[in-house]
């Protein structure tokens, strides 16, 4: 790790604003990768702070204000990182603090680093319903979904959204389900009209598919779909 970096480190994990911003500037400016400064420097300070919280020998407050350090030098940073194209992904991401709670300090966090990868955030803010929640993972269809809760009394709000979510599943593949049978109902009641010659309409369409590929010399093995 070059010196600089270690500077900007240090500067988060000894809570010295002025010095990370300073630091983070003087980086950039020097033309050194934005992502080396984001890994290197700013999340290198919260890991090895997220150890020593482990090991007790560190409080509440100093994370908070380490982590508003490190939300105030990505300012600076996610510019840059984003305007190199690096890292581009496609996956969506939603994240929302749940109702009840205020406590958006992590998420933040964690939307920050995922965004300077090239990651698609959609950031629902804090104390959000779970049928806000539910709506926008339906309307986005990301791939990855992060509900943040600090409290004990919030935190089985992360549940609700997930059993919520599932009933929805659950509710679709009813309809699913519903639609097949009616489906079935009006093939039945058709080949019945045709007098029962074959067992089922689609067997007729996949047959007909096969013979069409044989007259071409092609292979259909695909069967008629199972409901």
């Amino acid at each position: 790790m070059s010196e600089p970096l270690e500077v900007l480190r240090d500067a988060i994990l000894g809570l010295d604003e002025a010095t990370a911003l300073e630091t983070t500037e003087q980086l950039l400016a020097a033309e050194v990768e934005p992502q080396q400064i984001l890994e290197k420097g700013m999340t290198a300070a919260l890991l090895e702070l997220g150890e020593r919280w482990k090991r007790g020998d560190a409080f509440l407050p100093e994370v908070i204000a380490a982590a508003a350090i490190f939300e105030k030098c990505n300012e600076k940073v996610e510019p840059a990182l984003l305007a190199g194209g690096a890292h581009k992904v496609s996956d969506k991401f939603v994240v929302a603090t749940v109702k009840g709670d205020l406590h958006d300090l992590g998420k933040n966090i964690v939307a920050a680093m995922l965004k300077t990868v090239g990651m698609e955030i959609h950031d629902l803010g804090k104390n959000v319903p779970t049928e806000e929640i539910v709506q926008a993972v339906r309307r986005l269809e990301p791939r990855f979904v992060g509900l943040s809760a600090l409290l004990t009394t919030t935190m089985p709000e992360q549940q609700a959204v997930i059993e919520e979510r599932a009933g929805r599943r659950r509710e679709l593949q009813r309809e699913i389900k519903e639609l097949a049978q009616k489906r079935e109902s009006y093939l039945q009641e058709k080949v019945n009209e045709a007098g029962g010659a074959v067992g089922s309409l689609d067997d007729q369409i996949y047959g007909a598919v096969r013979a069409q590929a044989a007259e071409k010399g092609l292979s259909y093995e695909a069967d008629a779909p199972a409901y």
